[in-house]
């Protein structure tokens, strides 16, 4: 886009004239350092805007006639063409019939009765349905060990204030989802990152660091992490259950993105059950208003502990959500709705592929974002103020960072949160623009 811009001020100022013979592409990207691909973009570009014309024989030239007008996206950061990818959600699909039928079904006087039912009654054990959706992760039975809460978030808010309590130390991968800290902050809680490599935490990290704080729990995504995208192998998996065995360590697994893939791999909690409270949340694979997560706990008295809690709290879920889930459950449309939703996620990953092809070696695609490690020639925070001036909004690798001093160099793109597969692909191919220019060629007014 900065190559596109040149052309147009030249072409107004009268410094470029009509028939100027314009570098071979090639050229070009050697004068400008860029890669050979992102100069035949712009010029692709600057060919529909009818900035440049080229014909056998006499290469490119400027053209003549009037420029057409460039798509929103130069100035987008100044209207409504703003995509913001910072927010990790599931693609919203215009799917009314599941969801929609199964709110016709509550109807009557049973969803009229739901209007003045009180959230945290007694029983909040979850329904038949929703155990039968999670009983496959398992080996053992987990009826009499699973209550409900109002999403995965209030879940976690719950366990922390259970196991950790007021003052106590939570161990962390270094890199983790920046709603635990502000939950860890409320409860005067401290955090403790654990090193992690390309499978998530490292077992005998996690060993030191428990030992050198004397924390008494661990809060960990195994399955897609946020925001790094890592995936624990089953040996890793094993290894981790093992340290938090051994050490009395109470393991907090967030599994909110398990169901995105088509062969989910053994939780945590199947090679420690004893102490693992395992949490499946529905907004990230059924729908972003559906506010209702499991927690599988570590026993039945675990679960009625975490139960009260809940109920005290208030974060057990709305009687009508709750209804709503229950009878996407049982009827099985929640189930073809998430099916639908890992498919789009698929779809959207390949779009990602396509467009970082060039970066391969620098990006972690999952179902809903993507982790980008920045060339070094770029900064992250440097990088996301440059995409935000171009009109796509990332999130820098800081606010993950437990450490902020040891924050990666990376960004993290949420792929789920663009309005359709197109809209994905027009913010992707601009930041794919960005990663190819060095920073000095990028920041206006250089």
């Amino acid at each position: 886009m900065r190559i596109v811009k040149a052309l147009a001020s030249g072409i107004d100022s009268g410094e470029l004239r009509a028939g100027l013979p314009m570098p071979s592409q090639r050229e070009l990207a050697r004068q400008l350092g860029l890669h050979f691909t992102t100069v035949t973009r712009a010029w692709s570009e600057a060919r529909k805007r009818g900035l440049i014309d080229t014909q056998p024989g006499l290469g490119t030239t400027i053209a003549a006639g009037e420029p057409q007008p460039g798509p929103l996206r130069e100035n987008a950061a100044a209207g409504s063409g703003v995509m913001d990818l910072s927010s990790v959600w599931s693609p919203v699909l215009k799917i009314p019939f599941d969801l929609s039928s199964a709110l016709i079904a509550l109807g009557g006087d049973q969803g009229i009765a739901l209007f003045s039912a009180r959230t945290g009654r007694k029983d909040s054990r979850a329904a038949p349905a929703a155990i039968e959706w999670l009983q496959p992760r398992f080996s053992k039975a987990i009826e009499a060990h699973v209550v409900a809460s109002a999403g995965a978030r209030a879940a976690l808010l719950a366990v922390m204030r259970l196991v950790v309590g007021n003052g106590g130390t939570l161990l962390t991968e270094s890199m983790t989802w920046p709603t635990v800290r502000g939950m860890a902050g409320m409860l005067d809680i401290r955090l403790r990152g654990v090193a992690m490599d390309d499978e998530g935490l490292i077992p005998a990290s996690l060993e030191q660091a428990a030992r050198e704080t004397g924390a008494r729990a661990l809060y960990c995504v195994p399955t897609f992490q946020n925001p790094t995208n890592a995936v624990m192998s089953v040996a890793r998996r094993k290894a981790l259950a093992e340290v938090a065995v051994r050490l009395g360590l109470t393991i907090f697994e967030d599994d909110v993105y398990g169901q995105l893939v088509e062969h989910p791999l053994p939780p945590l909690a199947e090679f420690a059950p004893e102490c693992t409270y395992y949490i499946a949340g529905l907004t990230k694979c059924l729908s972003p208003s559906m506010r209702v997560a499991y927690v599988v706990a570590p026993s039945a008295r675990a679960a009625s502990q975490l139960n009260d809690l809940l109920r005290t709290t208030m974060l057990c879920p709305a009687p009508i959500e709750e209804a709503l889930v229950n009878q996407t459950m049982a009827d099985h449309s929640a189930l073809r709705h998430i099916a639908k939703v890992r498919a789009e996620a698929r779809l959207r990953m390949s779009i990602a592929e396509s467009v970082f092809v060039e970066f391969r070696d620098l990006i972690h695609v999952g179902p809903l974002f993507i982790w980008l490690k920045l060339p070094t020639y770029w900064h992250r925070t440097q990088f996301a103020e440059v995409a935000r001036t171009q009109g796509v909004i990332v999130s820098p690798a800081d606010i993950f960072a437990v450490d902020g001093e040891r924050s990666e160099n990376a960004i993290r793109i949420a792929t789920g949160a663009a309005q359709n597969q197109s809209r994905l692909r027009d913010a992707l191919q601009i930041i794919a623009d960005i990663v190819s220019t060095p920073a000095a060629l990028s920041v206006p007014g250089n």
